[in-house]
């Protein structure tokens, strides 16, 4: 086993995932909705109050933790906005509504800690509420984009049939974007919940969702620091 594995190479390259703002944004979300999972199994099926609590607070300690690698993340998306070179109008769009709505989820969510914590003077619930519902719209405008390229995608398999190289690229682009949209399910899961328009929006499930989305967004994550 140690012959097929570099420990070298094995730790420059977990340096250069936690390096990164978002390997180790997925790595806390692991553990943040990991112990909402674990807060919820303890307090709803062990009728365990005081150790569900106890996971409740690591999921609250974490969660606000993570708020501080979002600030000023609305300027990425506000760049993106400015290097759009999507030419299809619908497409097109969906995009400049997707940046959009994440601009102001990051934006909003932002100004939610600021108020949290008295820096400034404003309703941090408020603005956490508003925060999740601009990721809601733009979590559903990403999905649907993606789908319409997942389709699009398995009818150009089809038409590559033969073609090697050119039905190998096709495939690695729709496995990219099967995870794409499993993974913005996920946060529909969570995002609706936290704004209670979720019918099965409950801690369990919203915990599974969060540790689902954060385990597939770190394996690519990985893939890409080689």
């Amino acid at each position: 086993m140690s012959a097929l594995i570099d420990p070298t190479a094995l730790t420059e390259r977990l340096c250069k995932f936690l390096a990164s703002t978002d390997g180790r944004d997925k790595l806390y979300k692991f553990f943040h909705y990991g112990s909402k999972f674990l807060g919820w199994w303890f307090t709803i099926l062990l009728r365990n109050q005081a150790t569900g609590d106890y996971w409740y607070n690591i999921d609250r300690t974490i969660s606000e933790g993570r708020k501080l690698l979002r600030a000023l993340k609305f300027i990425e998306e506000i760049h993106k906005l400015r290097t759009l070179k999507e030419t299809r109008p619908l497409f097109l769009l969906g995009s400049i509504c997707k940046c959009t709505f994440m601009a102001l989820y990051y934006f909003f969510n932002n100004l939610s800690y600021l108020a949290g914590h008295k820096i400034i003077d404003a309703n941090a619930p408020k603005h956490m509420r508003t925060s999740l519902y601009c990721w809601l719209i733009a979590l559903l405008f990403a999905l649907a984009m993606d789908v319409a390229l997942y389709r699009e995608n398995k009818r150009s398999q089809q038409k590559a049939k033969g073609k090697k190289e050119e039905l190998a690229y096709l495939k690695t682009q729709g496995s990219a974007l099967q995870l794409a949209i499993i993974r913005e399910i996920a946060n529909i899961q969570i995002s609706s919940s936290l704004v209670d328009i979720n019918p099965i929006g409950n801690n369990g499930l919203t915990g599974l969702a969060g540790m689902l989305e954060a385990a597939l967004g770190a394996y690519q994550i990985w893939n890409r620091v080689k």
